[in-house]
């Protein structure tokens, strides 16, 4: 399977996300980081890998899944890759690569294995999605995939509600106090971040259920306390995870980590 990126994915990916980082839309601001050329999100780009693991291989036997991905290398705007997955030999888990096609670089590698259970985390699901809101975020998630599955989709609206809640933000100006940020999103606009990691638990039924099956009810979640390391001389990493699902009992469960440069804090 061949992609080509253009500025229109990190526009269509920054208005549904709220991720407007200046090194997908300010080709000094990307110079500056050491890029050649402007980059397209990294989770505009998984959304292609997820879509693959999901119909490309035979869907597994088993009660919940795990994808995890690691993001090596920016995806460029303007270049061409090839995606390409494929079931182990035992049947158990797929796994997908997404490689430059001139240079052969491997920019993302992820896997989509069964599992036993799922992770055995507590976090209660305080905040709510209404009917609506949940109904507009669906309608603008930005693929034209015509058989998107709702584990694809749901983990994209974890990843919207970790950039855009104030609980994300309070915890990430504990380490970094002098950000004047409103938001996770302002965040991106002020120091250098980059995705490194994203993880994905859910259940079976969301494997096989269509996206547009998604909506018609209201969608809970709720955040595990943000877990950073690092300094601001050196840059922190941010591990965020949080849960969501229909009722008390989470379905849902997305990890994120981030890595950003060296904080100004003067």
């Amino acid at each position: 399977m061949n992609l080509f990126y253009g500025e229109q994915d990190a526009q269509a990916w920054a208005k549904f996300s709220g991720d407007y980082n200046p090194i997908h839309f300010d080709l000094q601001h990307a110079q500056a980081m050491g890029l050649e050329s402007l980059t397209v999100h990294g989770m505009r780009a998984l959304l292609d890998m997820k879509n693959h693991l999901s119909h490309a291989v035979a869907p597994m036997n088993s009660d919940y899944y795990q994808f995890s991905a690691r993001l090596r290398q920016a995806v460029k705007c303007q270049t061409p890759y090839r995606l390409i997955s494929a079931l182990n030999v035992a049947g158990s888990a797929a796994s997908s690569q997404l490689t430059e096609l001139d240079s052969g670089l491997c920019c993302f590698s992820g896997k989509l294995n069964g599992t036993l259970k799922r992770p055995d985390v507590d976090i209660p699901l305080k905040q709510t999605l209404t009917e609506e809101e949940l109904a507009v975020l669906i309608a603008a998630y930005p693929s034209e995939k015509s058989e998107t599955m709702s584990w694809e989709v749901l983990d994209a609206v974890l990843f919207e509600r970790i950039v855009n809640i104030p609980e994300t933000l309070d915890c990430v100006r504990e380490a970094i106090p002098h950000l004047s940020a409103m938001s996770l999103a302002d965040v991106f606009k002020l120091i250098p971040v980059v995705q490194t990691h994203h993880d994905v638990f859910f259940n079976h039924q969301h494997l096989i259920t269509p996206a547009r099956e998604a909506v018609g009810r209201p969608f809970r979640y709720g955040l595990l306390p943000v877990l950073i390391i690092g300094n601001a001389e050196q840059g922190f990493v941010i591990r965020m995870t949080i849960q969501g699902g229909y009722d008390a009992h989470p379905s849902i469960m997305t990890a994120i980590t981030l890595k950003t440069w060296p904080v100004q804090t003067h």
